[in-house]
């Protein structure tokens, strides 16, 4: 076993050696072979037309919803429509308004790792720049106007709503002016019923001042009639001085409570509306 081995690793190392003598006499051929592959390389880089990569960076635009800021379009979906839909659309619709032009124009798009941001690439010589930039605008033109027809359904609702809001608040305003002239009508009711009380009150005091000076001085029939005719106006002007005491004390009071209480909730739902 040992003698075997031993002659494989001779017959390797005669190979080796062979071959190692086979390119120092080859040395002089493949010194030719690489440089005319440099040579080549050489060539091939100065006559084939550069290519240029021209690229177009796209944010996606945010709304505000519920107090939230939010992207007006998913990344992954926006990138599938322009994928799928607007680059074969915008591509088509070129080659259809410049039929003579048969250059294979390619536009890719790609979101960059842990971004928001959409990229469109393209490659291809520098007289397509002017092209490429054309078409990459347009791609970003159909973007804009489908952000644009979102963004109008959402505007509107929002003016909807803003008009809604509005009209509540303009009719809140209205209470607010309804209860405070109610108010102002309760006061003038009451300034009015004090100015009839405190005349009455002087027709209870003049008539128990006559019925006193009646009675010193009732002497027949006739004075006895005037007593009790005195006796009858000072009651009812009594009845008349309680019942308006009573409405002013209590019907009015109430209403003046209730109607300010009305007053402060109509002014905080006018608050609540605005904010």
């Amino acid at each position: 076993m040992e003698e075997t081995a031993s002659k494989s690793i001779n017959n390797d190392e005669i190979s080796l050696s062979d071959l190692i003598k086979v390119l120092i006499r080859r040395k002089n051929t493949i010194y030719v072979v690489m440089a005319l592959v440099v040579m080549l390389a050489i060539a091939a880089a100065l006559l084939l037309p550069k290519k240029y990569q021209y690229s177009t960076s796209i944010e996606i635009g945010t709304m505000i919803v519920k107090d939230d800021i939010r992207l007006i379009d998913d990344p992954q979906t926006l990138l599938a429509k322009i994928t799928e839909s607007y680059i074969p659309a915008t591509l088509a619709e070129y080659y259809e308004n410049n039929p003579e032009d048969e250059t294979g124009y390619m536009i890719t798009a790609r979101i960059p790792k842990k971004s928001e941001i959409i990229v469109l690439e393209a490659k291809g010589r520098e007289t397509s720049e002017a092209v490429y930039k054309l078409l990459e605008n347009q791609i970003v033109a159909r973007i804009v106007d489908d952000h644009d027809r979102f963004i109008g359904v959402l505007r509107k609702e929002y003016e909807i709503k803003i008009n809604k809001i509005s009209n509540e608040v303009l009719s809140a305003q209205d209470q607010v002016t309804l209860y405070k002239n109610n108010l102002k009508r309760i006061d003038d009711n009451i300034r009015l019923l004090k100015t009839q009380i405190k005349q009455i009150q002087q027709l209870v005091s003049d008539g128990i001042a006559n019925r006193r000076k009646a009675v010193r001085e009732v002497k027949n029939q006739a004075t006895a009639m005037t007593l009790l005719m005195i006796d009858n106006e000072i009651q009812q002007n009594q009845q008349r001085l309680d019942a308006l005491e009573e409405k002013m004390s209590i019907t009015l009071s109430n209403q003046r409570d209730n109607t300010e209480k009305k007053l402060a909730d109509a002014k905080r739902n006018v608050n609540d509306k605005l904010n």
